[in-house]
């Protein structure tokens, strides 16, 4: 390629970007600083996974009443009818079938 055919806008903008220093003590401190920043980021992982730990051990107690709650029955039916509605006869049963009802709507009005 020619000096000629050079684009002289491109060649006035790469003169006038500044020279970065190439020397071994400014490759040193980016490498400290990478380093600095990957245990900082590796602290905070292990912090916010602490927390989330002993989050969940602080509300297994309170979730056990509720989950049996929610799988307690809605009414007391006997016979074959009580076992054709049993995956439906508990607010948890409600839930699911209200969620995925909701979810079908949801798809149905944004595919349009």
């Amino acid at each position: 390629m020619t000096d000629e055919a050079r684009d002289p806008g491109l060649q006035a903008l790469f003169r006038s970007a500044p020279d970065l220093p190439e020397d071994a003590a400014f490759i040193d401190s980016l490498r400290l600083r990478m380093k600095r920043q990957g245990r900082l980021r590796m602290a905070n992982r292990l912090i916010v996974g602490g927390l989330l730990v002993a989050a969940a051990f602080s509300l297994q107690n309170a979730l056990f009443p509720m989950s049996s709650a929610l799988l307690s029955p809605l009414l007391d039916i006997q016979g074959l009818a009580g076992k054709v509605v049993a995956p439906i006869n508990s607010p948890a049963g409600l839930l699911s079938v209200v969620l995925l009802g909701v979810r079908a709507l949801h798809r149905r009005v944004t595919r349009g």
